[in-house]
């Protein structure tokens, strides 16, 4: 396996914009087998979901692809790619100045052939490992890259759609990259029939046994017996885990809102209440109704009232303070299981970090960055991150971290797996 190893380039840019990253990846022997000069990277699964390779890209040049063991497979064509199903990847050509336009392909990165040409306004999407959808200007098809079997269907998958399970797929009765301007939306299954006619304003995959589909200016869920089941809201908003997989939903109708479970079961009836579920919770949602609030954590629904002065959930295992709701800056971290509070040097900006700690830093340099734990102690690292493993549905293996002029791995009690220095130069 190899973990992604971070080398900050500029760490205070300016205009309060984003740090220059380049990963390199450092292998089950703690030794940096992949140099540190990649601005992006993707792992991709095989045929049985497991991690098989990953795809490391850099602006300008051809994306990279290598196995487990920091050996590298092969090039590709082209500079954008993605994962393409079990030993594929999708080579894209993005056209210059035009949103949503680009030409995709098909390689097999075990043999080097190109299974699928690049062509003008051709764009390839993956349904499951072992097949795709081929979209051109003038048909759709599955491709099954075990037969290399092609299976035609009168829909337009709705791209960059999640297709969920795979099973029904979301598509529109006629083809437009601009959502906007497309008709109305259906389901097709693996035959590419109609299973569902074209009736929806929009539509997601299938999570859990249910898609979210549009009624107009409404929602509502759609279950896989095609019943709209789940009531009808002005908005829902899937609620999700970092490796994708949907939690529950927020649902508003006119100024209520409410929380609803995986299964559609009502974990917080709507009603005047504010709810704030930040994607990087890790399913902690926060209930706030006047000076009150309560920590719900999704999918099994629990409730925790939170102490009088706390309404920001940053994960099932800390809280914080709200002192500027434009930006949820705050002044204290609660570690909920030690009950304690930890009081910040400043007003800082905070996020969870996987189960083992809490993050703060003010981005401005008014205030040091701190890690605290779970038991409610500032650790000796400055910074901390997740890195989920990237096996799917393994949670976070290890973290990121810096402490003093040290960067590297550690496990969740904070024991160093991989240590080098800040200071390292490409």
């Amino acid at each position: 396996m190899l973990w992604p190893a971070r080398l900050v380039l500029e760490s205070a840019p300016e205009f309060g914009g984003s740090p220059d990253v380049r990963y390199g990846f450092v292998d089950v022997r703690g030794k940096l087998v992949v140099p540190q000069r990649y601005e992006d990277y993707v792992y991709c699964p095989d045929a049985t979901g497991r991690t098989a390779f990953l795809i490391a890209s850099l602006a300008g040049r051809r994306a990279e692809v290598f196995d487990l063991g920091g050996k590298l497979l092969t090039r590709t064509p082209t500079a954008t790619a993605e994962c393409g199903g079990a030993d594929h990847v999708v080579i894209t050509e993005d056209v210059w100045g035009e949103t949503d336009r680009h030409n995709s392909g098909l390689v097999n990165v075990t043999t080097g052939k190109v299974v699928v040409p690049v062509a003008k306004d051709r764009h390839v999407d993956v349904v499951d490992a072992r097949t795709v959808n081929v979209s051109d200007p003038s048909r759709e098809y599955f491709l099954d890259l075990t037969t290399g079997k092609k299976t035609s269907h009168k829909g337009w998958l709705v791209e960059y759609a999640d297709p969920g399970d795979g099973k029904l797929l979301a598509a529109r009765a006629q083809r437009h990259r601009d959502s906007s301007q497309s008709g109305k939306v259906g389901f097709i299954d693996r035959s590419g029939a109609w299973a569902v006619p074209a009736e929806f304003s929009d539509a997601t995959g299938f999570a859990n046994g249910y898609s979210v589909v549009g009624l107009g200016q409404q929602s509502t869920f759609l279950n896989t017996a095609f019943q709209h089941v789940g009531g009808v809201w002005d908005e829902v908003r899937a609620i999700e885990e970092p490796g994708g997989s949907v939690l529950g939903y927020r649902v508003t109708l006119a100024s209520d809102q409410g929380l609803l479970g995986p299964d559609l079961r009502v974990v917080v009836p709507p009603g005047p209440v504010s709810i704030t579920c930040d994607g990087e919770a890790s399913g902690a949602c926060s209930v706030v109704a006047g000076a009150s609030a309560t920590l719900v954590v999704l999918p099994e629904g629990t409730t925790t009232a939170m102490p009088a002065g706390f309404s920001q959930a940053l994960s099932p295992f800390f809280l914080a303070d709200e002192v500027d709701p434009d930006f949820s800056d705050s002044n204290r971290v609660y570690a909920i299981s030690a009950g304690v509070t930890v009081e910040l040097a400043g007003t800082t900006s905070c996020t969870g970090v996987g189960t083992a700690w809490a993050a703060c830093d003010s981005g401005s340099g008014m205030a040091p960055p701190v890690v605290i734990d779970t038991a409610g102690r500032v650790t000796p690292f400055a910074t901390a991150q997740a890195v989920p493993d990237p096996s799917p549905d393994k949670g976070v293996a290890y973290y990121w971290v810096t402490a003093g002029t040290y960067q590297g791995f550690v496990d969740a009690k904070g024991t160093w797996r991989y240590r080098e220095s800040c200071f390292t130069q490409l």
